[in-house]
């Protein structure tokens, strides 16, 4: 398992906090957001890049890649 780097952890919390503000701004009534979507890729991404799967690079281009 590889250690995940301190810069990505934040840019991934970065990304997830930056997505809870949009979902909040949102008010949707049903309870499901398309906000959840970049909240759940930027775990994901975590966790392939823990893992093994990815690699850094490619880790961070997926992040930058998410819409927050």
């Amino acid at each position: 398992m590889n250690e995940v780097p301190r810069f990505m952890k934040e840019y991934a919390e970065h990304i997830k906090e930056s997505a809870e503000r949009w979902k909040e701004k949102d008010h949707n009534d049903n309870g499901k957001s398309l906000w959840d979507i970049p909240i759940k890729d930027a775990d994901n991404i975590i966790t392939h890049y823990e893992n093994g799967m990815i690699t850094e690079r490619e880790a961070m281009q997926m992040l930058s890649r998410l819409a927050y």
